[in-house]
């Protein structure tokens, strides 16, 4: 039996107090290996040859200070259109997690973790855009609205004033992932929901990868 589907049939059938401490727990765990997968990045490019170091960094895109303080190099990765924008993803340094940064148009507009997240995450922050332009009112955070959701996705406001928008298929997944946790689980899931955009989005994202895995 896998990690993951320990994880689930953990989640599914532990007594509710067990369960919320077990999701705490791999919150957690998750943010402590990105930060220690993010610290070996830096001393391995740190220990890298000077001049190797240097024709790297000549390639790099370092025109926003904002996302990418360090400055570091930048290498293309994959360009597409979306609603009739260009998109570029570029791997942010050499490492086996480096993240990844994502263009529109030629404008940064934001990092992601990884390839897949920024492939979906970019088009979100696009979507998101045209909600807010478009003059359209966000509904509450909350999993009714996302089963009261249509065909577009949902466009949703949270407890901190904080805006995102889901798609269909991601609405989809979200409320499967919610299905399927006891009810004290269930709380648990609409609190973060209704937080943030941030808690919100971490907290699906660690769900999703779990169910693809399972």
């Amino acid at each position: 039996m896998s990690e993951a589907k320990n994880a689930i049939d953990l989640i599914e059938n532990a007594p509710d107090k067990v369960a919320k401490t077990f999701i705490s727990s791999l919150l957690a765990s998750k943010a402590i290996t990105r930060i220690n997968e993010r610290k070996f990045e830096i001393d391995e490019e740190a220990d890298r040859p000077k001049d190797e170091t240097e024709k790297a960094a000549a390639e790099g895109d370092k025109e926003d200070m904002a996302l990418d303080p360090e400055f570091q190099k930048e290498f293309f990765l994959k360009t597409f259109e979306y609603k009739g924008k260009v998109i570029t993803l570029k791997k942010v340094g050499m490492g086996a997690s480096a993240p990844v940064s994502a263009y529109v148009d030629g404008k940064r507009k934001d990092i992601f973790l990884t390839l897949k997240q920024a492939r979906k995450g970019i088009k979100n922050i696009i979507d998101l855009e045209d909600k807010m332009k478009s003059g359209e009112e966000p509904q509450p955070a909350t999993v009714e609205s996302l089963q009261n959701a249509s065909l577009e996705g949902a466009f949703l406001i949270h407890e901190d004033n904080s805006k995102s928008f889901l798609s269909f298929d991601e609405v989809s997944e979200t409320l499967e992932i919610y299905n399927r946790l006891n009810n004290t689980n269930k709380d648990a899931f609409e609190k973060k929901l209704r937080s943030s955009e941030e808690d919100a989005t971490d907290m699906i994202q660690f769900f999703q990868e779990r169910l693809n895995d399972h």
